[in-house]
């Protein structure tokens, strides 16, 4: 558990190298998660997959759980819009 020593929080080195371990498998499946997006089957199956919800202009996006986002992104672009 922190300590609290002249008002700051002091995590134990242990705890710290937990910490950065958690951050380090994190940002590692972030990266293999944008590589299967930019597979070129992934791509098509997102093409294909706009191309049925048939996006208008103006439409309303909202991402729940998908992913690292690119697909909500993509698909703000389709409804034209600038907010993500």
């Amino acid at each position: 558990m922190p300590t609290l020593r002249r008002g700051l929080v002091v995590m134990s080195k242990e705890k710290h190298s937990e910490r950065d371990a958690r951050e380090g498998a994190t940002d590692a499946l972030i990266a293999r998660l944008d590589r299967a997006e930019r597979s070129p089957e992934a791509e098509r199956l997102r093409a294909r997959t706009y191309e049925l919800l048939a996006i208008e202009p103006g439409a309303r996006v909202v991402g729940v759980g998908c992913g690292t986002g690119r697909a909500v992104a993509e698909l703000v672009e389709l409804a034209g819009g600038g907010r993500g």
